[in-house]
């Protein structure tokens, strides 16, 4: 595959036999697709999804790499807005404010969030669903991970397992982890909850103590450090008994954040809308293009236009 810039535009040159079989550097789509039943249509869709991943991956983020300057803006904003209505005082006030306001929508096109797969996660930006008003709990961890990282908190994102009871009955699972002063924290958007380590090595909910976080894998914003995760996890330092403390935080800053609807939600439509509705632009072309490589894929040479 070749590339060339002119003045109107980038131009794609994508030969057959080379979909599926090239990956462009800088952009990679992960496939969130949940296989529900058996049969030829699944069997159908997983095919189709896979051509439209691999066909992704001839673009490279030359197509969305205005949505990533965006979506840097759009966290900045989510930040400020955080900042201004003095919720950041601790780590615990920014995860309720920022909860609530995903939980709102306040954060998404729309004014609306569903907890689903998303058909969209570039490499490296997998908070941009959320944006979009979908996403999944490595979605939310993701964008949450973004928010304190523009707070200036060290933070990153902790991939393992959640259950209930019993490890048998535990689920893939990605919360976020903050270290606020000399303690860390899990904060699970997703359940709207923070995970201590007990005296046992357990990770409890702060507000339920049979659900239970079980750690595998620490991620930065750069590169997976699996090789680290037990120096990180030394570092927990909460016992069984803080459960209640801390949950009590919780509340008290949910009652501070309960005041501040109407900020957050006028806040987004004068500064987060505009950029929301950028992202949605460009995740837009970015299918227009896709689709094209592959409804012309059967040519000799397929050239494609960028602008």
């Amino acid at each position: 595959m070749s590339k060339k810039r002119e003045n109107e535009g980038i131009h794609w040159t994508a030969y057959p036999k080379a979909i599926g079989g090239i990956i462009a550097g800088g952009f990679v789509l992960i496939s969130s697709t949940v296989m529900i039943g058996n049969g030829i249509n699944e069997a159908r869709s997983m095919r189709a999804t896979q051509e439209y991943h691999e066909t992704a991956t001839l673009i490279n983020n030359e197509v969305f790499k205005e949505a990533y300057q965006n979506y840097d803006k759009y966290i900045e904003l989510i930040a400020q807005a955080i900042e201004n209505s003095d919720m950041n005082n601790s780590s615990m006030e920014v995860f309720v404010a920022y909860t609530n306001m995903e939980e709102n929508g306040w954060i998404s096109l729309g004014d609306k969030f569903t907890y689903c797969d998303s058909d969209f996660e570039p490499t490296g930006n997998l908070g941009i669903s959320v944006v979009l008003g979908e996403g999944v709990c490595r979605n939310q961890a993701f964008n949450l991970f973004k928010v304190f990282d523009s707070l200036g908190y060290e933070s990153g994102v902790v991939y393992g397992n959640i259950y209930k009871d019993i490890p048998s009955d535990e689920n893939p699972h990605a919360v976020t982890y903050v270290r606020d002063g000399k303690h860390i924290f899990l904060y699970d958007p997703t359940n709207k909850t923070v995970f201590l380590r007990d005296v046992w090595g357990h990770f409890i909910s702060i507000a339920n103590e049979d659900v239970k976080f079980n750690p595998d894998m620490f991620v930065d914003n750069e590169f997976n450090r699996y090789d680290d995760n037990l120096g990180v996890y030394t570092y927990f330092g909460e016992d069984y008994g803080s459960r209640i403390t801390y949950d009590t935080r919780r509340l008290r800053a949910q009652a501070k954040v309960d005041e501040l609807g109407d900020y957050y939600k006028e806040y987004e439509e004068l500064y987060l809308k505009y950029y929301e509705e950028q992202i949605a632009s460009e995740k837009e072309q970015y299918d227009q293009v896709v689709d094209q490589i592959l409804s012309l894929r059967g040519e000799e040479a397929i050239e494609i236009k960028i602008y």
